[in-house]
């Protein structure tokens, strides 16, 4: 099948395509759909971050910094730089008692444009959206007695103990998975689309699994539930997703087009990839396979439309095309079996 999925028309004609994989899988990493190659290997990038949040909560490290909701949500997310994300990160370097010189993340212009435009050029390294994340990594290494200045080291222990999480969640060897870094200077993890969707499946219906890694994810999926303002931002796709299907839904967001969405109560997991990296793509995608998943209503999509169809206008505010998006999930018999 043509892993075409989005096409972007102008007039009447295509002017440009996407090629999107997708794999849905349950919690034991069996295909419930997919589109493309659902084999395909990518970097999952910042879609991991529920996953490297684990160790943190397992260790006890949130109990022992009394971290909140909020707090947890912003460690997992990928936030905008707006101020009350500056002042949730801040407020967790308190609690473990450093600051904002111990965070290796480096710099940016906060993703969110009125808070750019505020701070200007005075943005630090608590305006990275990586930077609760860190904080979180930073958190993980003083509660366990390790060096804070090691915690970005892909062999120190405090990205060992992520990849060992990462490794169980996608039901991979760890030293089958390829090792790069992220943009923000920690390890980033390759793996098949389909065990991705894997692990996404299991925070969405931790329930089923024993011991602490179950009451470690229960935790952080609800964080992210509870505070999806957290976990992106005003205007950004995993806030406003999460809103409109309230507690159906966590979804997070990684660089390059890689994107998770655990379907809760459902016990499916989504790992999406534009092939080329282009981001325009992930929102029609995304919404295509929920639609094809019947996990979004008419009225939801439709309240959606920003992230996925609105008509395409130049600067001047006339309409000059459109974004097409209507590929079908590929349903394994067995999965149609399960549903009749």
């Amino acid at each position: 099948m043509d892993p075409v999925a989005v096409r972007f028309v102008r007039g009447e004609t295509v002017e440009s395509v996407h090629r999107v994989s997708v794999a849905v899988a349950d919690a034991r990493g069996r295909l419930a759909g997919s589109f493309g190659d659902p084999r395909l290997v990518t970097f999952l990038r910042s879609s991991a971050k529920p996953m490297q949040l684990v160790p943190l909560v397992e260790s006890g490290a949130a109990d022992r910094f009394a971290f909140t909701p909020k707090e947890l949500a912003i460690i997992a997310g990928s936030h905008g730089g707006e101020p009350d994300h500056i002042e949730t990160v801040r407020g967790i370097l308190a609690k473990i008692g450093l600051g904002e010189d111990s965070l290796q993340c480096g710099r940016h212009a906060p993703y969110h444009k009125e808070s750019a435009e505020r701070v200007g050029n005075g943005f630090t390294s608590l305006h990275h959206n990586c930077s609760g994340k860190h904080s979180g990594m930073l958190a993980l290494a003083v509660h366990m007695g390790w060096d804070p200045r090691s915690y970005l080291a892909a062999e120190g222990p405090v990205q060992q103990a992520i990849l060992k999480v990462v490794a169980k969640e996608c039901g991979l060897a760890p030293d089958r998975i390829p090792i790069g870094l992220d943009g923000c200077g920690v390890s980033s993890f390759g793996v098949p689309l389909k065990a991705g969707a894997r692990a996404f499946a299991r925070l969405a219906n931790p329930e089923t699994i024993q011991g602490r890694r179950g009451v470690a994810l229960r935790r952080i999926r609800d964080a992210m539930l509870a505070h999806p303002e957290m976990v992106a931002g005003t205007d950004r796709l995993d806030t406003d997703l999460m809103r409109r299907l309230a507690g159906r839904i966590v979804v997070k967001a990684g660089a390059e087009a890689c994107y998770g969405a655990a379907l809760v109560g459902r016990g499916l997991g989504v790992c999406l990839k534009v092939e080329d990296g282009g981001s325009r793509a992930v929102g029609p995608a995304l919404v295509r396979v929920l639609e094809e998943l019947g996990a979004i209503s008419a009225p939801e999509k439709n309240s959606l439309r920003r992230h996925w169809g609105e008509p395409l206008q130049n600067v001047a505010g006339r309409v000059v095309g459109r974004v097409e998006c209507d590929f079908r999930l590929r349903i394994p018999r067995r999965a149609v079996a399960a549903t009749a």
